[in-house]
């Protein structure tokens, strides 16, 4: 009967708890060959500037957990994530994020691989700790060509 128990106890879910949020948020961002640098540093940042607006942190403050997760991934042929997922709550984290957003160099290149992409950033949101009431890819591209990997259907 004690090894059932030593046995129940550590097949437990105890260690992994999951995050309950409004919302998870994959930005996913084109950087491939025809992003050049500055319209990958102004997708970066209008993303930083949007998530600091005072009004877009308000509005995060006063949903039903009062926060929302959100990761920054770019993509191109190769799939990066910039920013893992953080939690924002309220505009300090929220500045957190744009900060973080801002330094990294450009982490994916090649052709577009739009399907791909939506595959990665599909994963992103089904293997994580968080459990958000709602579920939503931000897409940004500059064409819909899929040069590279899967069909975009």
């Amino acid at each position: 009967m004690r090894h059932f128990i030593l046995a129940l106890f550590l097949a437990s879910p105890l260690a992994a708890q999951e995050i309950e949020t409004d919302l998870e948020l994959v930005l996913l961002a084109d950087a491939s060959g025809s992003i050049d640098a500055g319209e990958l540093a102004f997708q970066r940042q209008s993303y930083a500037t949007a998530i600091t607006d005072p009004a877009v942190v308000a509005a995060i403050e006063n949903t039903l957990y009062g926060s929302i997760a959100v990761t920054y991934v770019e993509w191109a042929t190769n799939q990066a994530t910039v920013v893992d997922w953080t939690v924002i709550t309220d505009m300090d984290s929220a500045t957190r994020f744009a900060n973080a957003l801002i330094g990294p160099p450009r982490q994916a290149n090649g052709r577009n691989a739009i399907g791909s992409a939506l595959l990665y950033g599909m994963a992103q949101i089904e293997n994580n700790d968080i459990r958000g009431f709602r579920r939503v890819i931000d897409f940004s591209g500059d064409s819909m060509g899929n040069t590279f990997g899967p069909p975009i259907t």
